[in-house]
């Protein structure tokens, strides 16, 4: 690996279409949890249930996106919950459908700020954070305004 290049650890993420795709494949795999987590297929015989089934159930699942929200607060306050308090720069770039570049400064008063500080509201959204040093974040998101995506590095400090 290259000496300038940092490795990026991933911390948290946040896309509902790749989620949905995991839990679709685990279930193709695990039919009897399948049958565990939908009652609705108790009797059928897990033979019978179909990768359509599956996926179908998932998809109208409307508790999916609670539970994955739920990871992501998880995860963020796993990571952030002891550095309350340190002040956060944000460099982004390719920002919005005009390829925007900006800076924004804030102190992290909870650790739920990365997100609510970053992410439209309303909107669709993949985000996925890393950390690529000691106090040192990437995130690289999409979303409707900006479909190719929007990079952004955090740096906290004291």
């Amino acid at each position: 690996m290259n000496q300038t290049q940092k490795t990026k650890q991933p911390i948290a993420f946040y896309d509902m279409h790749a989620y949905s795709e995991s839990q679709i494949n685990y279930y193709v795999k695990e039919k009897d949890w399948f049958k565990e987590t939908y009652h609705t297929f108790n009797d059928i015989d897990t033979n019978e249930i179909s990768y359509e089934d599956i996926q179908k159930a998932v998809w109208e699942d409307e508790l999916l996106s609670v539970i994955h929200y739920e990871n992501l607060v998880e995860d963020l306050h796993h990571e952030f919950e002891d550095k309350k308090g340190m002040r956060v720069l944000i460099k982004g770039s390719n920002m919005t459908w005009r390829n925007l570049e900006g800076t924004k400064a804030f102190y992290l008063k909870d650790p739920m700020d990365i997100w609510d500080q970053i992410v439209p509201k309303n909107t669709e959204v993949t985000f996925n954070l890393f950390k690529t040093s000691e106090n040192e974040y990437e995130i690289e998101m999409s979303h409707h305004d900006s479909p190719t995506g929007e990079y952004y590095n955090l740096k906290l400090n004291k």
